[in-house]
């Protein structure tokens, strides 16, 4: 039996004649070296977001990459820093799924916006690429949209966020118009319930050129923009948060040390290997003397810095010391 697609067969091909040494074809016509010249990536906020890329910034519910996201637009919009990092200009075109027009309004304004952004509120997803296209042939570099989740759920699929089909859908077309036009487009999304990645299909990564990934470091009391992906050259910013909500009645100094000591006791039993509360419990209260709900507290916060992870594991939580905290 013959394949439908078989080329052809080997019996009557006439072999096919070898160019001479030196000589070029019609399919290889051009040496890579002869190829013309590709400019570099332009930063438009420098060692951060690149101009021709698409981002994907993400964080727990609650942690303020919104605000984060409208700083960054603000910066971009005025030419200003960005918590030290010098900013490029463009105009700035953001849309929004999560607040509605008023309540952006009034959080634009006690953030103090200025220039020229743009916000645009409920865009329908077919609709979504001739309004960037719309905003890039008047001097647009910047598209933040708001979130992913609000996106992928337009499509109409159960369980869209983890979808790979959706993934392709909403990221790939905003992956190949920041290409072609030399936008950056940022779309805002959150962790998984565990806070320790995205939330969803695998193929939001792949998709997205970067990712970064803002986290409060309790410990510190700074706020941290991370590379998760990178194509490019970006380096992890941080800057003080002392003031942030999550923060409210933090502990005396001396409250603050207990809390350091209690977090390296917690860090040397996971060096032992992978624990649950259950496993962690007795010997956390002889040493420390504080309740259940104490440990699996500072467990969280753990997990929220990134020294350790979450995993489900049969009915309860396993703990496991992460790759970075290994180092340690």
């Amino acid at each position: 039996m013959t394949l439908a697609l078989q080329i052809g067969s080997s019996a009557d091909a006439s072999p096919s004649p070898t160019p001479a040494e030196g000589t070029t074809g019609r399919f290889f016509h051009t040496a890579w070296e002869e190829l013309p010249p590709v400019p570099e990536p332009v930063s438009l906020v420098d060692r951060l977001l690149l101009a021709g890329a698409l981002t994907v910034l993400y964080a727990p519910s609650g942690l303020g990459k919104t605000e984060v996201a409208l700083q960054l637009a603000n910066a971009v919009a005025n030419q200003t820093d960005f918590y030290g990092r010098t900013a490029g200009k463009s105009n700035v075109l953001y849309v929004d799924y999560e607040m509605g027009e008023q309540n952006f309004r009034r959080y634009g304004n006690r953030l103090g916006l200025r220039g020229m952004i743009r916000a645009e509120h409920d865009v329908p997803l077919l609709d979504l690429k001739p309004l960037i296209q719309a905003a890039i042939a008047d001097g647009c570099q910047l598209v933040i949209l708001d979130s992913y989740a609000s996106l992928s759920n337009q499509t109409g699929h159960e369980n869209a966020v983890n979808s790979n089909g959706v993934a392709e859908l909403v990221l790939k077309p905003l992956a190949d118009l920041a290409h072609q036009s030399g936008t950056a487009i940022v779309v805002l999304h959150h962790t998984n319930k565990g806070n320790v990645q995205y939330d969803g299909s695998q193929r939001i990564k792949a998709l997205s050129d970067m990712m970064l990934k803002l986290t409060l470091n309790r410990r510190t009391r700074m706020l941290e923009l991370n590379s998760d992906k990178s194509r490019y050259g970006v380096e992890p910013l941080s800057w003080d948060a002392s003031g942030h909500p999550l923060l409210h009645g933090t502990q005396s100094e001396d409250a603050s040390e207990h809390e350091d000591q209690r977090r390296e006791w917690l860090l040397e039993q996971l060096r032992n290997g992978p624990c649950t509360v259950d496993d962690l419990e007795g010997e956390y209260q002889k040493v420390t003397g504080r309740s259940r709900k104490s440990l699996e507290r500072d467990l969280s916060d753990t997990v929220n810095d990134g020294l350790v992870t979450r995993a489900r594991v049969g009915r309860s939580n396993q703990f496991t010391l992460a790759a970075t905290s290994m180092l340690a």
